[in-house]
Formats: structure tokens, C-alpha cells, sequence
């Protein structure tokens, strides 16, 4: 734990992501902390772990929305990410939360800011069947995974699990969307939640 009783892990996530060059992304069911809006963020904060004191979960979405900024106007990491399709169908705060959070990402895409596929969820081939994860790519130091569960995360530096994973992320990339395709999807999420 930090200081300020935060778990030591997500503090050094987040050094690890903005120090990256290039930050590999699998989501599922949640877009990644350093791509959300406020209102976003504060309902997966608030859902997510409803026992914490009102003043730690607004410092915690005080710092997702500090994250999102800082990532947003930077031009690194490069960020690319996968996430599977149903994220679009989920609903977290509402249609209005929803649509401004597709909004924000679809504006990312656009500017070229984030590289964004969509793994259908009907795909027979789906090689993203074990859960999110994070490949974190520098030129000053190796290759990271970031992998988590409900309970916590878990930085990896071991050199074959950090192959293997992004064997894992090429194979996702492979099978799903084009970004083209992808930015479609999305821009019509979008246009269905007006």
C-alpha cells in the first residue's frame, strides 16, 4: 500500500503506462482507465468498489480524469487497443454516459491518437478468452505485462510470459476488425444513442 493507502500496484501501473512507448491494450468489459470521461469514470468507481470512503473515490476518479487528459494531449505512449465488442453493448450510467464515452473514444480514433479494433463477439476464433491485459513497450527498459483480477493487479516482467501475451496480442489483432471498419462501428454506436 501507498501512503495514502492506495494499492502500491496501481500507482506503479500508471508510472509504467505513461513512461511506455507503446502500451498494447485488451479490454473487455470497461475501456481502459487512461481513455475515460469523468462521468465514466465515476460510475465504474462508485459500481465497482461501492465500499470506499466518498473522499477516496473521488480521489481516484480525480486521478482517472487527470490520467485522461495527460494521455489524450501527449504523444506517447502510442496506444493500441483491442477491446471486445460487447464493451459498445454495456450501458454503464446510462445511454447519455455511454454515448459521451463512446464519443470521446471515437474522437481519439479520429485523431489518431489511439489505434482501435473491435474483436466481434461472434467470432468462432477468439484467442482474447483468458481476460484483459497490458503490454507496456519501452525502448529504456523491457517489455511489461499488466494483468488483473477483481482483487488486484499484477506487473510481470518474466521474458516468456511477456512473449507469450504478445503472441496472444498479435493473434487478437489479427482476428479482429480492421480500424476502419471499427471507427464504423463506433461512429454508429454513437449515432444509435443520440
Amino acid at each position: 500500500m501507498t501512503r495514502d493507502a492506495r494499492p502500491a500496484w496501481l500507482e506503479e501501473l500508471g508510472v509504467e503506462i505513461e513512461q511506455s512507448d507503446a502500451v498494447y491494450d485488451y479490454c473487455v468489459i470497461t475501456w481502459p482507465g487512461y481513455m475515460q470521461t469523468p462521468d465514466y469514470a465515476r460510475v465504474l468507481v462508485e459500481q465497482a468498489v461501492p465500499w470506499l470512503a466518498p473522499e477516496e473515490a473521488e480521489r481516484r476518479i480525480a486521478e482517472r480524469v487527470s490520467q485522461t487528459q495527460r494521455m489524450t494531449e501527449a504523444n506517447r505512449p502510442m496506444l493500441w487497443v483491442v477491446a471486445d465488442e460487447s464493451i459498445l453493448w454495456r450501458r454503464f450510467g446510462g445511454a447519455s454516459v455511454t454515448r459521451d464515452q463512446l464519443d470521446h473514444v471515437m474522437r481519439l480514433v479520429e485523431a489518431g491518437r489511439v489505434h482501435l479494433q473491435f474483436m466481434q463477439a461472434d467470432a468462432e476464433h477468439h484467442p482474447g478468452n483468458s481476460g484483459p491485459f497490458k503490454l507496456l513497450s519501452s525502448t529504456r527498459r523491457p517489455d511489461v505485462l499488466y494483468t488483473e483480477s477483481t482483487r488486484e493487479g499484477q506487473l510481470v516482467t518474466d521474458t516468456d510470459d511477456v512473449v507469450h501475451y504478445r503472441m496472444l496480442f498479435a493473434q487478437l489483432q489479427g482476428a479482429a476488425m480492421p480500424v476502419a471498419d471499427t471507427l464504423d462501428r463506433l461512429r454508429n454506436t454513437v449515432e444509435r444513442l443520440k
